[in-house]
């Protein structure tokens, strides 16, 4: 059946990161969080929640006022929960947008599901919906206009798969930074400090996987622990905080001290493998130690995020973190084997740099005594 409708879609900002750098409890508490004030403003505005996507609800509305009466609602709810919340990436970040034209109703296994050209593009928008805003398209805002609500011109969009320039609106204020900030994403992609983080963490993963492929047991593990002093120097500069070598030893130390012993067995793991299987050892170590590097490098991001935030990160979010990222490493390693070996080799020599620092030799050396003792 085809009918014309009001479309809203709710996103959180940055979920992906929310999802990478929180544990399971806290991601989980975000969510039920989210879901009780969407469904509680669902049912005062009569709102049809369609459903659920990860993070996302699809929603629709008969008029144009229980549509932005509904994304008002939910928008003003989120925001007040975000303003307890002491770092960032515990917000709910939410975004909305609203749409409207025909949709078409169908059945598809066993539920009700809804499809239209209104519904494409919610996705091409909320790519450009900054966190705390709701963006309309040019006839929601002209069907508000009886409620005295103006929408304010964002910009002209040229989005994939439209064939048409799409005027966006916010119905939300909108800073002049923020509107200059949206303006290139028209036509290019801005990457984010978390993006940045993402990629330095995966580049280091990659060498640390190449060094573990040199036959001679625990040379690896000596050498790897330099790419995560890199790592560690690289990401807190990220974070704009100035940290030497010594300072970095003792952030990994305060990292790996509560797995100290999921990553010593490690190493003996990786060693006796190697000593079975002369010459061939460091093929299967490879995955685990690039997936114990993304983990740890992910854990260091989390680290310098909480403390860019004047926090402390709880040590117990360490070892969950870690078990969390470690299997998602080694997924991405299923996934980009060839592209893991190649970036490994390209970034191998600019990560271990490094040794020629003249507080690398000092630094590995305390690294490893106060290994020992664990």
């Amino acid at each position: 059946m085809n009918t014309q409708k009001y479309v809203i879609f709710t996103d959180l900002k940055d979920f992906t990161y929310k999802n990478a750098l929180l544990t399971d409890a806290q991601v989980e508490e975000i969510l039920w969080n989210f879901e009780w004030l969407v469904e509680r403003s669902s049912k005062l505005h009569n709102v049809k929640l369609v459903k659920s996507i990860g993070d996302a609800y699809l929603a629709l509305a008969n008029s144009p006022e229980a549509a932005y009466n509904f994304a008002k609602d939910i928008l003003e709810l989120a925001t007040k929960y975000d303003a307890e919340q002491k770092i960032e990436i515990k917000e709910i970040g939410l975004r909305v947008t609203i749409t409207h034209g025909n949709v078409t109703k169908k059945d598809v296994l066993n539920h009700e599901d809804y499809f239209g050209e209104c519904i494409n593009l919610w996705a091409r928008m909320m790519n450009i919906t900054p966190k705390w805003a709701i963006f309309c398209t040019k006839r929601v805002v002209e069907d508000l206009k009886w409620m005295k609500i103006l929408g304010d011109f964002v910009w002209d969009f040229d989005f994939h798969g439209v064939l048409y320039k799409t005027e966006i609106f916010s119905l939300t204020e909108l800073s002049d930074s923020l509107r200059g900030e949206l303006m290139p994403q028209a036509n290019e992609k801005n990457t984010t400090l978390l993006q940045e983080c993402d990629e330095l963490v995966f580049r280091c993963s990659c060498v640390a996987a190449i060094l573990s492929l040199q036959p001679i047991p625990f040379i690896d593990s000596y050498n790897i622990i330099g790419v995560h002093l890199y790592m560690i120097l690289k990401l807190s500069a990220k974070f704009e905080r100035d940290i030497n070598m010594k300072s970095a030893s003792w952030v990994f130390l305060e990292v790996v001290s509560p797995l100290s012993l999921s990553y010593i067995s490690l190493q003996w793991i990786s060693a006796a493998t190697k000593i079975m299987l002369p010459g061939i050892g460091g093929y299967f170590i490879a995955p685990m130690s690039f997936g114990v590097s993304y983990a740890l490098g992910k854990i260091y991001t989390a680290y310098f995020y909480y403390h860019s935030a004047g926090e402390k990160m709880p040590q117990e979010n360490i070892k969950l973190l870690f078990s969390k990222q470690k299997t998602a490493g080694q997924e991405i390693w299923k996934n980009r084997k060839k592209e893991v070996f190649t970036t490994g080799k390209d970034f191998y020599k600019e990560v271990l740099s490094i040794k020629w620092d003249s507080w690398f030799s000092q630094a590995k050396k305390d690294i490893i005594k106060i290994l020992k003792k664990k």
